[in-house]
C-alpha cells in the first residue's frame, strides 16, 4: 500500500467520522446554538481555512454563525463576515436567487476571496457553508464533494433541531434529561415571585454549572456526556425536596428553585449536593461542577427575568471569587473554604 493511498484512506476515514458525529447532534438534547458550534468544530476537523460560516435561514429569517482561525486578522473576519452576510441574506431569505452548489465569491473590503456552499432540506429550508481566505482560493472537485457532503449535513441537522426548539416550546421536559425545560423555568418562576409576594417567606435560586464536558465530549463522545448529564439530573432531583422544581438552564447548566429556603437552608442544600457529587463516579475524565444560590428576601420585590439573572451572577461570582454566598463544589469532594 503507499503513503498516498493509506493518506486517502485515513483522511476519507475522518471524513465519515465527522458526518457520523453531525448526523448525531440531531439526538443530543443541546439547545440550537450548541448545536450549530458543535457542527463548526466537527467540520474544523476536516476544513483549514482562516474563515469558516454557516449562514441559514431559521424561523425569523435568516441567521450568520463565524469561525475564524487563530491565526487570522480580526478585523478582515469582520469584514468577510459583513460581506457575506449581505450576499447571503437576501438570497437565503427569499429564496429566489439560491441555487444549490458551489459560488465563488470576491469581496472588494477588505480584499477576500470566498467560496460558499449552498443546499435545501426536504422542508425547503436554506443554508450556506462559506470559507474565505486573503488569496484566491481553488478546490479540486473532490474537495468541492466533500463541502457539499457538510453543508448537506449542517442543513439537514439544523432544519431538525430547528423542528425541535419549535416542539419544546409546547413541552415542559428537556427531552435528554427529563427535568423541566428553560421555557417551563421561565413560568415556573413567575409563579413562584407571586407566591413569595403574597406569603412573604424567602425564595431562593441555584444555579449550577457542569464543568468538564467539552473535555469528556472531544476524549469519549457526546453520548457519553448526555449520559454524565443524565446521571447528574437524576441526582439532584432526587436531592431536593418535593417543592424544589430542577429544570435544565442551557447546555450545561442546571437551575433548581427552591421556594420558602433561607440561606442557611440553601447552604446546607448545597452542601449535601457536594457530598453526593463528591461520591459519584464518573470514567474518563474530571466532571466538576459550581454553584451559585442567589435569593430573594421577603419584603423584596422583583420580576422573575431579573430574578433569574442574580442567579447567573451568583454562579458567575462563584467561579470568580470562590466566596461566601455562592459555593463552589467538586466531583473530588473537596469543598473550598469560603472567604
Amino acid at each position: 500500500m503507499t503513503v498516498e493511498t493509506a493518506d486517502l484512506l485515513t483522511r476519507s476515514r475522518i471524513e465519515n467520522e465527522v458526518l457520523s458525529e453531525m448526523a448525531g447532534l440531531t439526538s443530543t438534547g443541546h439547545p440550537y446554538d450548541d448545536v450549530v458550534h458543535g457542527l463548526l468544530d466537527l467540520i474544523e476537523h476536516v476544513v483549514s481555512s482562516p474563515f469558516l460560516g454557516v449562514s441559514i435561514r431559521e424561523l425569523e429569517g435568516v441567521a450568520h454563525y463565524v469561525r475564524m482561525g487563530r491565526e487570522a486578522d480580526r478585523a478582515w473576519g469582520e469584514g468577510v463576515a459583513a460581506g457575506m452576510a449581505k450576499t447571503l441574506d437576501p438570497m437565503l431569505r427569499s429564496g429566489s436567487h439560491a441555487v444549490p452548489g458551489t459560488q465563488y465569491h470576491s469581496i472588494a473590503a477588505p480584499a477576500a476571496w470566498a467560496i460558499s456552499f449552498t443546499a435545501s432540506s426536504r422542508s425547503g429550508r436554506l443554508g450556506s457553508l462559506v470559507i474565505a481566505a486573503q488569496a484566491p482560493l481553488e478546490l479540486t472537485p473532490a474537495e468541492e464533494q466533500l463541502m457539499g457532503r457538510l453543508v448537506q449535513q449542517t442543513l439537514l441537522v439544523l432544519d431538525h433541531a430547528l423542528l425541535l426548539e419549535q416542539i419544546e416550546h409546547l413541552e415542559v421536559e428537556d427531552q435528554l434529561t427529563g427535568v423541566l425545560n428553560q421555557h417551563r423555568l421561565l413560568e415556573i418562576l413567575e409563579y413562584e415571585m407571586r407566591r413569595h409576594r403574597f406569603t412573604g417567606k424567602w425564595l431562593a435560586l441555584s444555579m449550577i454549572d457542569v464543568e468538564g464536558l467539552d473535555s469528556i465530549n472531544r476524549s469519549y463522545g457526546r453520548r457519553y456526556g448526555n449520559h454524565i448529564l443524565q446521571k447528574l439530573a437524576g441526582m439532584l432531583q432526587s436531592s431536593v425536596r418535593p417543592i424544589d422544581i430542577v429544570a435544565r438552564h442551557g447546555h450545561d447548566e442546571f437551575a433548581v428553585v427552591l421556594p420558602e429556603m433561607t440561606e442557611e437552608d440553601g447552604r446546607r442544600l448545597i452542601e449535601e449536593l457536594h457530598q453526593r457529587v463528591g461520591a459519584m463516579e464518573f470514567a474518563g475524565g474530571e466532571v466538576r461542577l459550581t454553584a451559585g444560590t442567589a435569593h430573594v428576601k421577603p419584603d423584596e420585590s422583583l420580576t422573575a427575568e431579573a430574578f433569574l439573572r442574580r442567579g447567573e451572577q451568583a454562579l458567575h461570582e462563584a467561579k470568580r471569587y470562590e466566596r461566601g454566598w455562592s459555593t463552589l463544589w467538586e466531583s473530588s469532594a473537596r469543598l473550598l473554604p469560603r472567604s
